[in-house]
C-alpha cells in the first residue's frame, strides 16, 4: 500500500496518518488483495466499487468525491 497526502505538494504518509486526519484529499494505491482488505476504511460516495476480481483493462470511474480505477498490466 502506498498513501499520499495532497497539498500544495504530493506527501508520503502512513495508513494510520491518512485516516486520522479529514482536511487533506489524498491517494491510495493498493493491490487486489490489499483492497478487498481495506476498502470499508475508505468513506467513498461511489455507487459500483470496482469489481478487483475481474481486471480486465486500465480504465478510471470519475465519482462526485473520487476517483477511482484499475490497471490491468
Amino acid at each position: 500500500m502506498s498513501y499520499y497526502l495532497l497539498a500544495d505538494t504530493m506527501r508520503p504518509c502512513t495508513g494510520e496518518e491518512l485516516h486520522a486526519q479529514n482536511e487533506c484529499k489524498y491517494v491510495a494505491v493498493l493491490t487486489t488483495p490489499e483492497w478487498n482488505r481495506e476498502r470499508e476504511r475508505f468513506d467513498m460516495g461511489i455507487e459500483l466499487e470496482p469489481e478487483a476480481g475481474n481486471i480486465h483493462n486500465t480504465k478510471a470511474e470519475v465519482n462526485y468525491d473520487s476517483l477511482t480505477g484499475t490497471f490491468q498490466l
